[in-house]
Order: C-alpha cells, then structure tokens, then sequence
C-alpha cells in the first residue's frame, strides 16, 4: 500500500489541520508516527 508522504519543518504549528495519524521527521533523525494531542502532550509511535 503507497501513503502518501508530505515534510513540513512547521507540522506542528498546523496540528489542526493536517490528517491523523501522520508520519513525521522526528527530532531531525528519525520517522515517527503522530496520532494526535491528548491535553497538551502529542501521542507517538515510536520504534526506538
């Protein structure tokens, strides 16, 4: 299956506004998925 993949430097700051969950560049050294907020923490996969 192909998911299309966009890099924001500002996904973040756009939280409301891009579809969840979404895979980010974490950290500038890896991938993570982001699902979403949950009060003012971001819920995360991450494999590490």
């Amino acid at each position: 299956m192909f998911c299309p993949v966009k890099a924001s430097p500002t996904v973040l700051e756009q939280i409301n506004e891009i579809p969840l969950p979404t895979i980010i560049h974490w950290k500038g050294n890896h991938w993570v998925v982001l699902y979403g907020e949950q009060g003012n923490k971001f819920v995360v996969a991450d494999r590490r």
